[in-house]
């Protein structure tokens, strides 16, 4: 059965129910099952359709601030998030967490999780200092609760560190990488791919905070890890040499980072041709290592052909500042 004719039925169903008395126990029991396997499979969207008429059911049965009802808006404004209705989220959410530090308490586990994705609903949104002020009261408590080294505490750390990197916030976010790193090394070891990506990240904030020798360092070993755990063609293996490429320039390299640099651009081009933004994201970071014939034009070796072609490569624009320049040289997940 087609989910759209599941829908339909269930809503005549339970429009029955109503007129009878009151939705069934097993109704809705059947309905949370189902918005589960959806949310587990990937499919946010479908589980959202389902939670949102279990959530009309418990709110007008049951009561609004009902725990149950209250931990089931959390489940649905968190499906809204995933499945990219960001608006719908932040509106769900915002009264959620708001009630949910009334009836539970504002350092209760439950009202902590739901706020961290109340802020990833406004990170996405662009609100970034909305959600970096909402990630540093929640991350004390969170800490107290779990303790350093566990994986939600993690995940939130890493989510305030986003946060800092939009707002520009380097140095904020650096001590946080390095604490994250140092707690992923002792507990999920040097290769787990959590690990991999503190490092890479770590890696890309300390190059913008001009420290290239402890960039390079570092994303060397983003790559070596992602070379030996996902292989040499994995977009996160391809993103750490990209990074390690333009930390060797920036040291002067300019041979390896040409080797390195290559590689990215050859493969991209030759899984996703010569005209995808990740294969001109790897072309314009190979061409300062290049032969320049003119201003903005290199040769860039085909990939598959010795005769090279000259391609004419614009980095940014002219009027762009410097900083913004530099910023996006760079990139971290």
């Amino acid at each position: 059965m087609r989910i759209e004719d599941y829908l339909a039925k269930l809503d005549r169903r339970l429009e029955k129910e109503r007129r009878a008395g009151g939705v069934r126990p097993e109704t809705i029991a059947e309905v949370e099952h189902l918005a589960w396997a959806f949310m587990n499979g990937g499919d946010a969207h479908t589980a959202s359709l389902l939670w949102e008429r279990d959530f009309e059911v418990r709110r007008t049965q049951l009561g609004p601030e009902l725990p149950e009802t209250l931990q089931l808006a959390g489940l649905l404004g968190e499906a809204l998030r995933r499945a990219g209705e960001l608006e719908r989220a932040r509106a769900l959410l915002a009264g959620t967490v708001e009630a949910m530090g009334r009836v539970f308490g504002e350092d209760d586990y439950i009202t902590l999780a739901n706020t961290n994705n109340y802020a990833l609903a406004l990170d996405g949104l662009g609100e970034h200092e909305k959600a970096r002020d909402l990630y540093r009261r929640i991350l004390p408590p969170i800490h107290r609760l779990l303790g350093d080294e566990h994986p939600e505490v993690l995940l939130m750390d890493r989510n305030l560190t986003s946060s800092l990197q939009a707002l520009g916030d380097l140095r904020g976010a650096r001590p946080i990488y390095e604490r994250m790193l140092a707690v992923q090394r002792r507990t999920l070891g040097d290769d787990h791919p959590d690990t991999l990506q503190t490092i890479n990240n770590l890696g890309a904030t300390v190059a913008q905070l001009s420290d290239p020798q402890r960039a390079r360092v570092l994303l060397q070993e983003a790559v070596d890890g992602r070379r030996a755990t996902l292989g040499a063609d994995h977009p996160d293996t391809q993103l750490a040499m990209i990074n390690l490429g333009r930390v060797l320039i920036d040291l002067g390299d300019r041979t390896r980072a040409r080797r390195v640099l290559q590689e990215v651009f050859e493969q991209r081009a030759d899984t996703l041709g010569l005209d995808h933004d990740d294969t001109r994201e790897a072309m314009i970071a190979l061409a300062p290592t290049l032969p320049e014939l003119a201003p903005g034009v290199f040769v860039v070796p085909a990939p598959g052909v010795e005769q090279p072609r000259l391609v004419p490569v614009k980095d940014e624009p002219d009027d762009e500042p410097p900083d913004e320049r530099k910023e996006r040289w760079w990139r971290r997940s």
